[in-house]
């Protein structure tokens, strides 16, 4: 083949890649303008979430919508609820609350999930640090990033019997066996973490970026 041809079909591939990549952006410009990106998520739970490589799975920072039919509102943060400051309230003794789905609030609307109760009074914080699906192991490395910064008065944890147990040394979610998660084992006597298969591959986190900002 002679080189202007290869010259020629080279450009073509550039203008092609270069035309799809503009069309693809200028889509999400649109739907950018048409709606605020949470506004486009569904209902389904899978829709609150974007993939962690510290915990598996963590909720959508800024969601807003309806899962299960419920309404539900995660912060800046990444937390259900209000965005708290980074000072608690003087005179306010400030909670975290750890557990999955029951203590998230799954299927019920925000003011509803008892975290939004716990200071409906105005005489505490609290500070819904929970996700469904979360084992204790996961709820743990939760705790250990969100402490020192939180200035909390204590730790609420929810422990689900039903599925928690399971959870904790599973490295795959329960339910549907393909969402990776970090578990613990005991070994010669210590809790050692295993979360290596968190890691995506450089070829994957181009993926990863879309999916959180798309």
């Amino acid at each position: 083949m002679s080189r202007r041809p290869r010259r020629a079909e080279l450009l073509l591939l550039g203008a092609t890649l270069l035309a799809l990549g503009l069309g693809l952006w200028g889509a999400e410009l649109a739907f950018r303008a048409w709606a605020p990106p949470a506004e486009l998520l569904g209902h389904a739970l899978g829709d609150l979430h974007v993939y962690s490589e510290r915990y598996g799975w963590e909720p959508r920072p800024r969601f807003r919508g309806r899962v299960a039919g419920a309404r539900v509102t995660i912060n800046a943060r990444g937390y259900r609820g209000r965005l708290h400051p980074a000072r608690p309230t003087p005179g306010r003794p400030r909670w975290l609350l750890l557990g999955d789905s029951v203590t998230f609030g799954y299927r019920v609307h925000d003011e509803q999930a008892f975290a939004h109760l716990l200071e409906a009074d105005g005489r505490a914080e609290a500070l819904n640090l929970a996700v469904e699906g979360w084992g204790t192991g996961q709820q743990v490395l939760r705790l250990e990033h969100e402490l020192a910064g939180a200035r909390a008065t204590g730790v609420l944890l929810n422990l689900c019997l039903e599925n928690d147990v399971v959870d904790n040394w599973l490295g795959a979610h329960l339910y549907d066996g393909r969402s990776p998660q970090p578990y613990f084992r005991l070994e010669r006597g210590r809790l050692v973490l295993h979360d290596a298969h968190l890691r995506l591959p450089a070829w994957r986190r181009p993926g990863l970026w879309l999916e959180r900002h798309s």
